[in-house]
């Protein structure tokens, strides 16, 4: 069972891709500040941290995390003003990644409302975000835990695993859990007439609904298809998750996948391999066209050596 369920797991990419460090930028100078900045912030030296965040929004402001960052490290030094200054700028230019920190109660951001023109913040995140909705985003916060719970703890829930939850009990079988997410899902979809993406749950919670259809039957996934095709065209998911869906449903129909990003175990049960692919010699220039990475740093991951000349 064990070795079944690490199967299942290593087949979504989303905590994987989530550790890649990204730049909103190229510029060396940029990227050398930002790595600075991150340094000192992570070790708690802010007025560093300040400094090297600084220089890197005179080259570009775009990223919210520096920005955030940035606030963040002029609350931990008391600079409330200069807080609230990027905070605000935070809120006009990236509404859904401020707006479940400003709206969660339990957010580090939180605790520091008395020295925040607070209200305001909270208009202008409404305001920007009028559809976002806490309620519907503690619901799928709870169907991502059980989701990946069942895919990394390597056994079913117990009684305090799901102490506190209406939907889920202990021993639940892990088809049980996934048929369970299923339901819900559709219950949130109909609700709100569409995709429940970052402007409704926020973006912690706005990859949910794709990993509920990916690890779906297959009949599920036909059905909610347009739905992820629909949501990655208008920017609600990435178009990298459209692709893995494309991939996933063609391995449950015993096709070839097209993006490379399914594997299975050998047939010895002696590691990996990558599911049969469709013209394996130009996966890369697919992957790129989805805003993937090459397949090589990709199947790494699994010990795996791309042989495009095998898999013809």
């Amino acid at each position: 069972m064990k070795a079944f369920l690490f199967a299942l797991a290593v087949c979504c990419p989303c905590c994987l891709l989530s550790q890649v460090k990204q730049y909103i930028t190229t510029a060396p100078a940029y990227i050398r500040n930002i790595d600075a900045g991150d340094e000192f912030f992570e070790a708690g030296s802010y007025w560093e941290a300040i400094y090297f965040y600084k220089k890197a929004m005179e080259i570009t402001e775009a990223a919210f995390r520096s920005k955030y960052r940035l606030a963040f490290s002029y609350l931990q030094t008391r600079e409330f003003a200069s807080a609230n200054h990027w905070l605000q700028k935070c809120a006009l230019q990236h509404p859904a990644d401020l707006c479940e920190l400003v709206l969660d109660e339990g957010s580090e951001l939180y605790r520091f409302r008395p020295f925040l023109n607070w209200h305001p913040l909270q208009r202008a995140c409404i305001r920007q975000l009028p559809q976002y909705d806490y309620r519907l985003k503690a619901q799928m916060a709870e169907i991502h835990h059980f989701d990946q719970f069942i895919r990394t703890e390597h056994r079913l829930p117990d009684a305090t695993d799901c102490a506190g939850s209406k939907y889920y009990w202990s021993g639940m079988s892990f088809r049980q859990v996934d048929s369970v997410n299923e339901v819900r899902l559709a219950a949130i979809v109909q609700e709100i007439g569409g995709y429940p993406g970052p402007e409704v749950v926020g973006k912690s919670e706005a990859n949910t609904t794709w990993l509920v259809i990916q690890h779906a039957p297959i009949e599920y996934q036909q059905r909610y298809y347009p739905l992820v095709e629909h949501a990655a065209r208008e920017g609600k998911t990435s178009m990298g998750n459209w692709a893995y869906l494309i991939d996933r449903m063609n391995m449950n129909r015993g096709v070839k996948q097209i993006y490379g990003s399914q594997m299975r175990l050998r047939e010895d049960k002696n590691g990996y391999e990558i599911y049969p692919l469709e013209d394996p010699s130009n996966v890369n220039k697919r992957r790129a066209e989805v805003g993937l990475g090459p397949i090589e740093e990709y199947i790494e991951h699994w010990g795996i050596k791309f042989e495009p000349e095998k898999m013809q």
